[in-house]
């Protein structure tokens, strides 16, 4: 029988706040996959259900004598659950946790909507937001597009921007590769931001649905695309 001191606990829990989001990701694994059932649920996390979630992080907490768990509040857009809501859904993760363990916040978004008023509950609450952008305008604009059709990019970077300004609570850039964008150019796109940290994903695939490929012969194009990146980011001073 496996005993409890023998099994890697979970540190890292993902809360899926808000159902919605204000732009539509072509490359979006929730709104624009085969499966659509998201698109029927509530736009919203309820409050008696991260109370419910967080009655068992903090079973778990306690099960493992964690010092330390990472809670990341993620959508959809995290910020359409609207900013009242979100200090009581944030106040219920503190409520549930045991004291004594640290909570780390973090949020992902796409910044369109950052405000002051946003970035001073992120200080109270202490939540580190991570941004998701693909790169310069050209690279962006290849998914995520509003859903009127027009360019999120100019909003996204006006975002980073405000979050800058308050560099202790950027967490980081996320993008996802497209290798039809520049490598290089979405590096030095991303690092002129100075980030923390520069996140790279893979697109959304399965094993019968596998991410796109421009030459099939090649055996590792997503590979050789993120040589190029590592090449940039050894080159960049500092």
């Amino acid at each position: 029988m496996t005993l409890l001191e023998d099994i890697a606990p979970f540190r890292t829990f993902i809360l899926k706040v808000a159902n919605r989001c204000n732009i539509d990701c072509d490359s979006c694994f929730v709104f624009n996959s085969k499966d659509q059932a998201a698109r029927h649920l509530p736009a919203r996390m309820d409050l008696d259900v991260a109370r419910a979630a967080v009655r068992r992080i903090g079973e778990h907490v306690t099960a493992h004598s964690l010092p330390a768990v990472h809670v990341v509040l993620h959508g959809g857009e995290p910020l359409l659950a609207g900013a009242r809501h979100m200090a009581d859904l944030l106040d219920a993760v503190r409520d549930g946790i045991p004291d004594g363990t640290e909570i780390r916040f973090e949020l992902q978004t796409n910044a369109t909507l950052l405000s002051e008023a946003w970035l001073d509950l992120f200080e109270q609450y202490e939540v580190a937001v991570g941004v998701s952008l693909d790169g310069p305008p050209a690279a962006n604009d290849l998914h995520r597009l509003t859903h009127a059709g027009r360019s999120s990019a100019a909003a996204t970077v006006r975002g980073i921007e405000l979050l800058r300004s308050r560099p202790h609570l950027f967490a980081g850039l996320l993008a996802v590769v497209d290798l039809a964008n520049d490598p290089v150019e979405v590096h030095d796109c991303l690092a002129s931001f100075e980030p923390p940290v520069i996140d790279f994903g893979l697109p959304h695939g399965t094993h019968d649905d596998p991410p796109h490929r421009h030459d099939p012969s090649v055996p590792n194009e997503y590979g050789l695309w993120m040589s190029r990146v590592y090449d940039a980011w050894l080159a960049r001073p500092g």
